[in-house]
């Protein structure tokens, strides 16, 4: 399936391509968190709000991931962000830094989880 809007992407290209992920990845191993207990429960909770996990290996500065997550669940991000005490996202992602992505996007989802169930609790004994 080609793009019409891309130019194809040469063998070279792709073999940088792989050798650039493959560095991220062994700088992944080495110097983040990249194991979290509560990982499964972040599966399902991407399953419920219909959205993507990222990659294991991309670090905490990718804050695009953590805005793509409260998108696709039609959360505010500024609710998340001002519960952690921090002023912006980016403060939050530095604040962590030797977590990766998918534990801040894992802790978002749970709290997304938190606030919708409190709702709708809240909607149903009112």
């Amino acid at each position: 399936m080609s793009n019409p809007n891309f130019a194809p992407i040469t063998d070279t290209q792709r073999e940088q391509a792989k050798q650039q992920r493959l560095a991220d990845q062994e700088h992944a191993r080495n110097n983040l968190k990249i194991s979290y207990i509560d990982q499964p429960h972040w599966v399902t909770l991407a399953s419920k709000y219909n959205c993507k996990l990222p990659m294991w290996w991309k670090t905490a500065s990718d804050v695009k991931y953590l805005r793509r997550v409260a998108k696709k669940a039609n959360f505010d991000l500024n609710i998340f962000v001002e519960s952690t005490g921090c002023s912006n996202i980016k403060e939050y992602s530095d604040l962590n830094s030797n977590w990766s992505v998918l534990g801040l996007v894992g802790t978002l989802l749970e709290f997304i989880d938190e606030q919708k169930t409190s709702e709708a609790k809240q909607y149903t004994t009112s």
